[in-house]
């Protein structure tokens, strides 16, 4: 393949930040920085934050937003911002001293020069400097589950003091033409004994599940179809330090406390009114390029 005059040319930014998580993005908000990230990170559909998150907007009822209407959000506006390095189609990141190399769709190369790296998603990224200290914590665990037989009651979420089927959220299926019929997720929190033990499977979730349901009056013959599980690991990275790569924790509370400015964004009037609003935005950041 022939190499372009783009393949050649050597981005320069002051300070990049490599992330595609909500702390991440949240953090290039509050700053002003740029984001660069292979993988975009959503957050759960379920999660909340706080309703003083983003300046200038405040949640229609009780104190929180969902999550994931915030992360689109911030990759809508960072996109229509330039704040967003390469889009959707970068393919892996690697740093050479001041320099990061990214490969991108198609396998073109993009070059860009860097006067400090901010890490906070250090998986999405080689070439820095190892850490000194890994901590891992227990995995948040989804697992999701369409329901074949059962879909319609009224309860949408229950939780328990313990590690394994922890909570389970029942919402509104897109699977079903009608309105109420609902599959559910469950989350547990689970350590890698754990995750290799069948009694910590997706098999032993479906029947605990099923037990569930026929507990709660829900149907008595319920059919509960595995359709994935999702592990996010919980890993707290410790770095000494370096003239040109700084590791921030992805520390939602920790940003929100020491870099949310006062005044709110010349964006905040695309912050959507409701979370049903939200997937217009999916699309979108998809389209920025290198500003």
């Amino acid at each position: 393949m022939a190499r372009t005059r783009a393949d050649k040319h050597k981005y320069h930014f002051e300070e990049i930040v490599v992330g595609g998580d909500l702390p991440s993005l949240l953090y290039c908000y509050y700053t002003g920085k740029k984001a660069l990230f292979t993988k975009s990170s959503p957050p759960f559909m379920f999660d909340e934050v706080p309703g003083d998150i983003i300046p200038g907007v405040s949640p229609e009822h009780g104190n929180t937003f969902p999550a994931i209407r915030v992360w689109e959000y911030l990759i809508f506006v960072l996109g229509l911002n330039g704040q967003i390095i390469g889009s959707g189609l970068n393919r892996s990141i690697r740093r050479i001293k001041n320099e990061l190399k990214v490969t991108t769709e198609f396998s073109r190369l993009t070059r860009i020069r860097f006067d400090k790296l901010i890490v906070m998603d250090p998986t999405d990224i080689s070439g820095i400097p190892l850490p000194r200290k890994k901590i891992k914590a227990k995995s948040t665990v989804y697992d999701w589950f369409n329901v074949r037989r059962g879909t319609t009651h009224p309860y949408t979420h229950k939780e328990w003091d313990r590690d394994f089927m922890k909570e389970v959220w029942w919402y509104n299926s897109k699977r079903f033409m009608s309105h109420g019929d609902k599959d559910c997720v469950f989350l547990s929190e689970l350590d890698d004994k754990q995750l290799k033990k069948f009694d910590y499977s997706e098999t032993a979730l479906r029947i605990l599940g099923e037990d569930l349901f026929k507990e709660l009056g829900i149907n008595d013959y319920p059919i509960l179809e595995h359709a994935g599980r999702e592990i996010k690991q919980n890993i707290t990275y410790k770095y000494d330090e370096h003239d040109l790569v700084q590791y921030v924790a992805p520390d939602l509370d920790y940003i929100i406390k020491y870099h949310k400015p006062e005044e709110p964004s010349k964006y905040v009037q695309f912050f959507p009114p409701s979370r049903h609003n939200t997937s217009r935005f999916q699309t979108y950041w998809f389209q920025t390029s290198l500003g």
